[in-house]
Parts: structure tokens; C-alpha cells; sequence
């Protein structure tokens, strides 16, 4: 049931009998065409005659956009016009989050297969031969700067060629450790 039906049964004076709720009215002024009916007017239904009669008088979203397009009213075809606009942005809105559903339903699934690919070649590939670093037995620091004191060329950065290392340990009397 609506609020409107449930308002209806709270201000109805007999328990099977209720009454159409009272419009609310806004504080805009109503021309003589537009004015209101008053809640006296409205039959009493009974309670389940009146779901079915609510049903039956609620137009359709298309229906109410085509009569206020056509009303006489140039404030109702503005607000139809920005109904019709404000429903094609929910459209597309709509269609983008079902996309953007799909789209990471999708990136989930190819996550879990590709976890299991990666875990699969894993178990079939050959252990990758380890190579054993070797620590070195001298400072790069310290080569790099005796070979700029006595015009050796090195370079600023990487490994310290073998040659310039073999000169300083001949020219400091360092022994290999």
C-alpha cells in the first residue's frame, strides 16, 4: 500500500471505509482551471477497492511526459521538459553503472584466471639457475677516487673495470682479501 493509503486508513472514520487523502498544497497561487479538489469531493472506497483504483489513476512516466508536453501550462511543459531531460541523464547513468558492473565482473574473472596461469606455469617451468654474488674485496669509492687522482680513467658509475682495479692494488700495495 502507498502512504497515501496508509494516511487514508489512519483518517478514515469507519474501519472498512477510507477516504482519498487531502492534496498538499504548495504555497503557489492555483488559477481557477488548476485549483484543487477538495478531499470532500472524493468518494469513499473500500480498502482494497482503493489500491486498485490508485493503480489504475497513476499515469505512466511516458504518459505524464506526453501530457505535459501538450498542457496549456507553460510552467508543467517546462517541468516536462526538464523531467524528460532529468530521465535520459538517469538512463545513461544507469546503462554506464550496468556497463561498469560488467566490466568489473569481467576484470575479476580474468584476474582469477590469470592467478591460476601464473600459478600453473610456476609448477611446470624449470628452476631458474641462481648465479651467486660475489662480494667484492675493495670500495668502489675509494678506486674510483685514487683513479681520478692519477688520470685512470673510470667510470663515475657500475662495476670498476678489473684493469683499474688491478693498478691500485699494485699501486697501494693491497693484497686480494
Amino acid at each position: 500500500m502507498t502512504i497515501a493509503a496508509l494516511r487514508a486508513l489512519l483518517d478514515a472514520e469507519l474501519p472498512d471505509v477510507v477516504r482519498y487523502p487531502a492534496p498538499r498544497l504548495s504555497r503557489q497561487r492555483f488559477t481557477a482551471k488548476e485549483t484543487p479538489m477538495p478531499a470532500t469531493a472524493a468518494p469513499a472506497l473500500p480498502v482494497r477497492e482503493l489500491a486498485d483504483a490508485e493503480a489504475a489513476a497513476e499515469p505512466s512516466v511516458d504518459e505524464l511526459l506526453v501530457w505535459a508536453e501538450g498542457h496549456a501550462d507553460s510552467e508543467t511543459q517546462d517541468q516536462g521538459v526538464r523531467a524528460r531531460i532529468a530521465l535520459a541523464g538517469l538512463r545513461k547513468r544507469f546503462h554506464a553503472d550496468a556497463e561498469l558492473s560488467a566490466l568489473e565482473t569481467e576484470e575479476e574473472r580474468l584476474q582469477r584466471r590469470l592467478d591460476e596461469v601464473r600459478a600453473r606455469r610456476e609448477e611446470i617451468a624449470p628452476a631458474k639457475a641462481r648465479r651467486r654474488v660475489v662480494p667484492l674485496d675493495y670500495e668502489p669509492a675509494v678506486v674510483r677516487a685514487w683513479a681520478r687522482l692519477n688520470g685512470v680513467p673510470c667510470a663515475e658509475f657500475g662495476r670498476v673495470p678489473r684493469d683499474v682495479v688491478d693498478r691500485w692494488r699494485a699501486a697501494t700495495g693491497r693484497v686480494t682479501g
